[in-house]
């Protein structure tokens, strides 16, 4: 979707933000300067000489230029610069976010006049933490490296932080630090003490970490006789993935990434939560989403079984309405193919059963339907040209939305899509997506690239985290779900932005997608819960609600009317922004979600480079070239064939491989 045209003048816009009841008023004066622009005489910069005491900090710079009568100079568009972007970057609007410690000069100019002022970070001591481990471990073994950090206000460390610091066993435990207490020194606000052993055996271990007076103290953890197991029922026999919820170390582990070599996995040492939030997910080639919860964990050694099923197969009927018939038909086939393989590479647990290809180039009313926009005409199509029920309908066209490369779901969750004639191949598993409940990822550029099916705009589609498999199979607006009522028992409502005990993460993989490596533990049998995925933090918060509001097409109203507010709303938001809400009962955080949001519906130059260090933060993951190669044809099953939507029987294929779907041409006009 295009951005509207920029209007010449500046419109007074209002934005309405809901946050905790909270109202945010923003307003853009006239953009007319009122004399004459070469009478500027100087700039004055505030606030003056910034201190910034922690990285991530942020402040917003203002410049008011200034005539030689003394008038000011309104709405003037000065250009932005910092001497040192390693220090701190600013983007166009004067929005500066400290990165490292040091000094850079922040410049404004407008009209060949300049100003300048020095802004300084300097990390200051907020306090000291256990940054990784110690974790739960066998009695014997290594409860792993443990890293303490001296950090500031926003928990990074502090970079010129040193000294000895001492590692300790807390009094009371069931056990002491192997070999007494440990001292290492820290280096740049990092103190790491490698391959940590206790002796004894039991709950409530604890360490106590000590650097110049002040004194941190673990998390409790436990030393056991044993690993808690998950069997595999009906293997693939080639590995799965798990993705496992529950409490150890001290702490609730969400989405610990643990990959099967065989049919039982060791996963770590786990405990049950209150309130039952214990959860098994499996991934496997040629097998659905499996998943078992609640989790029975106990405080022994648990093996928990977890049944895997073939997986579903869906019914197809692909109508070509715009011919010529061969043609499209062929391009249609082609489509599947590539929708095929991407779903058994990807571990997506789908298949088709049938495909029935419709040819209705013939139909009397055919040509009412050759150039479509949104899903204006589904109800008219599926009348005059045909539906069939319990099964996704595919109708290939001449254009959608006035492309003949389109292609859209009518609506996410339903049934019905419609492709435009020269749509690309591996389109049709994009718009396939949305009928099972996926949208756009193409907002969230740290964690996604054109190579996952759900960008909006690539031909190089190829990609599903296991974060989108898992909402294509358990999400309730999921067409298996919303219309064939495949997985209702287990099925919940889970949004792009959820990331908790019951969505995982949108962008979770266990395997590589291209440059984006695993990002939950995947690379170890047994995980470390340091390595765990722990619940999100609010930047990665702000970042989802983000994306979720920018793919709700209802509010394009609204952003409408705050991209034509142009340029200088931008600074006046984000002054605003980080003034923080004038309520001092109304949560912040609420606040800045909304403010944040508002922002992104901005959409200008300015506005986005404002969000530029949210995404900068939102990702840990080391972006590198890694690909999983498997080979899992001889592991591969007959699909469960779902007729109307129903369960069906089972077929299996020569030497157990997937069988491709069954191909009906209807003759012309034979389109029931």
């Amino acid at each position: 979707m295009s951005d509207p045209p920029r209007s010449d003048g500046m419109r007074r816009f209002r934005a309405l933000l809901p946050a905790a009841g909270l109202l945010l008023l923003l307003s853009c004066g006239d953009d007319a300067t009122g004399g004459d622009p070469g009478a500027v005489s100087r700039i004055e910069l505030s606030p003056e000489s910034p201190l910034l005491d922690a990285v991530g900090r942020t402040v917003s710079m203002q410049a008011r230029v200034f005539r030689e009568d003394g008038s000011v100079v309104t709405d003037a568009a000065v250009a932005w610069s910092s001497s040192d972007p390693r220090v701190a970057s600013i983007d166009k609007a004067g929005f500066v976010r400290a990165i490292a410690d040091g000094a850079t000069v922040v410049g404004a100019s407008y009209l060949g006049v300049s100003a300048s002022t020095t802004l300084t970070v300097r990390q200051t001591v907020a306090g000291l933490a256990f940054a990784a481990g110690p974790r739960d471990a066998v009695v014997g073994g290594s409860s792993g490296d443990v890293t303490v950090i001296v950090h500031d206000a926003l928990g990074t460390a502090v970079s010129s932080a040193d000294g000895d610091v001492t590692l300790g066993s807390v009094a009371g435990s069931p056990g002491s630090l192997a070999g007494g207490p440990r001292t290492v020194l820290m280096q740049q606000g990092r103190a790491e003490f490698a391959d940590v052993r206790l002796t004894g055996s039991g709950d409530g271990y604890r360490l106590e970490a000590a650097w110049s007076g002040r004194v941190a103290t673990s998390l409790p953890f436990s030393l056991v006789q044993g690993l808690d197991l998950v069997a595999l029922t009906h293997a693939p026999g080639a590995p799965a993935g798990l993705l496992i919820d529950g409490f150890g170390s001290g702490e609730y582990l969400n989405d610990v990434a643990v990959v099967a070599a065989g049919d039982t996995a060791p996963v770590g040492i786990f405990r049950s939560m209150p309130g039952g939030n214990d959860e098994i997910l499996v991934f496997g080639p040629g097998r659905r989403p499996a998943m078992l919860r609640p989790a029975p964990w106990t405080a022994g050694i648990d093996t928990l079984a977890v049944a895997l099923e073939e997986p579903i197969a869906l019914d197809l009927t692909v109508w070509i309405v715009k011919g010529p018939f061969e043609s499209q038909s062929a391009r249609a086939r082609a489509a599947i193919d590539t929708t095929v393989s991407i779903w058994a590479e990807q571990n997506a647990g789908l298949a088709f059963d049938s495909v029935e290809v419709v040819d209705a180039t013939g139909d009397p009313d055919a040509a009412r339907f050759f150039e479509l926009t949104l899903c204006n005409s589904q109800s008219g199509l599926e009348s005059l040209i045909g539906r069939r029920t319990g099964r996704l309908n595919v109708y290939y066209v001449g254009t959608v939305d006035g492309g003949t490369d389109r292609g859209r779901a009518c609506p996410i969750g339903g049934d019905h899509a419609i492709m435009a004639e020269r749509s690309g191949h591996e389109l049709l598993s994009h718009e396939i997506g949305h009928l099972l409940s996926l949208t756009h990822t193409d907002a969230i550029t740290a964690l996604f690239d054109p190579s996952n099916v759900m960008h909006s705009a690539s031909s190089r589609r190829r990609y599903l985290t296991e974060g989108q498999t898992f909402r294509q199979q358990f999400d309730t607006n999921s067409v298996l779900n919303a219309i064939f009522r495949l997985r209702t028992a287990q099925a919940r409502s889970c949004p792009l932005s959820q990331a908790d005990a019951l969505c995982p993460a949108i962008e979770n993989r266990i395997w590589a997608d291209g440059i984006f490596p695993p990002n939950a533990g995947a690379d170890r049998a047994t995980p470390a819960p340091t390595e765990t995925r722990r619940p999100s933090s609010p930047r990665d918060l702000v970042l989802r609600w983000l994306v979720v509001k920018c793919e709700m097409e209802q509010n394009e109203g609204l952003g409408q009317r705050l991209r034509e507010s142009g340029e200088s709303a931008v600074a006046e938001f984000l002054t605003a922004f980080n003034r923080g809400p004038s309520d001092p009962a109304a949560d912040p955080q609420a606040w800045r979600l909304a403010a944040l949001d508002g922002l992104a519906w901005l959409g200008t130059p300015a506005a986005l480079d404002a969000l530029a260090h949210i995404r900068d933060a939102t990702t840990g993951v080391l972006r590198r070239e890694a690909t999983l190669r498997l080979d899992g044809a001889d592991s591969r099953v007959a699909p469960t064939r779902i007729p109307s939507g129903s369960p069906g029987s089972n077929t299996r294929g020569a030497e157990g491989r997937m069988e491709a779907p069954r191909l009906d041409i209807r003759a012309p006009n034979d389109h029931r």
